[in-house]
């Protein structure tokens, strides 16, 4: 548990648009279903209320995955450093937010990484059944506006074909991440859990697997639920204690080793 994460603040902003995105989602799909039932009166009404909807959620999802959560994301990877190497490369301080004991070294930063990657890896696949989910409300809502406004509403149609596109690609780039943030953490465990030798030649790839892994979440750019993550973290907090404690770093002293 973090006792201490100045870095959280970045993130704020970005949980606050994904709640509105979220909201809009809701409220979008509302307008679909009373777009079915509603008379003519009240039907232009809900035509506003889904192109207002999907606008907002179209363009705060493209501010948050451009602008808001890469810079959040930027100032995380500075505090890994600052946390690993004891050196002062942010204002914002983290206490608690790692959870080994190694001393200032290549060896704690490597061990952060694969702590990231474990708990990315555990709460990603725990996030696949509610995207699915949205990815079929979508499609409901695309079907929808296709039946009810097919040759009328052009305007409404590609709003709701962007929307219904933007969740299915969201889908699918979470797939391909889960994969890829996977075999990284095979290649970790199987480096730090079940060889027990150490090398230079081990520490140079794993810092090239640390490079891949931030990559990868700057091309994927996937937002892990907190909710899950709150859900999760006592038990892959307990978890990760004792499958870092079967590390090499741990096992082979050498977290006293190579000071910065």
């Amino acid at each position: 548990m973090s006792k201490r994460d100045d870095v959280q603040k970045y993130y704020t902003w970005s949980s606050i648009i994904k709640k509105i995105v979220s909201y809009s989602f809701i409220i979008n799909a509302i307008g679909a279903l009373l777009s079915i039932i509603t008379s003519e009166r009240f039907l232009l009404i809900t035509i506003v209320v889904q192109l207002i909807a999907t606008f907002v959620n179209i363009v705060l999802g493209w501010i948050d995955d451009n602008i808001i959560f890469p810079n959040a994301e930027r100032t995380r990877r500075k505090s890994n450093i600052d946390n690993s190497f004891d050196i002062n490369t942010t204002i914002d301080m983290t206490d608690g937010y790692y959870n080994n004991k190694l001393s200032p070294s290549v060896e704690k930063f490597l061990l952060n990484n694969f702590e990231s990657i474990y708990f990315t890896i555990n709460i990603a696949k725990k996030m696949v059944l509610n995207e699915a989910i949205k990815v079929l409300i979508s499609l409901s809502v695309l079907f929808i506006a296709f039946n009810v406004f097919a040759g009328t509403e052009m305007l409404l149609l590609i709003f709701q074909l962007v929307f219904s596109g933007t969740y299915i690609l969201g889908l699918a780039s979470l797939l391909i991440f889960i994969s890829q943030i996977n075999r990284l953490y095979e290649d970790f465990y199987h480096s730090l859990i079940t060889e027990n030798h150490y090398s230079d030649k081990k520490t140079i790839r794993l810092l090239s697997l640390s490079a891949e892994y931030e990559i990868i979440k700057g091309s994927h750019r996937i937002k892990l639920s907190s909710k899950i993550f709150n859900q999760l973290n006592p038990t892959l907090s307990s978890q990760w204690d004792s499958l870092q404690k079967e590390s090499l770093f741990y096992k082979s002293g050498r977290k006293n080793e190579t000071q910065y």
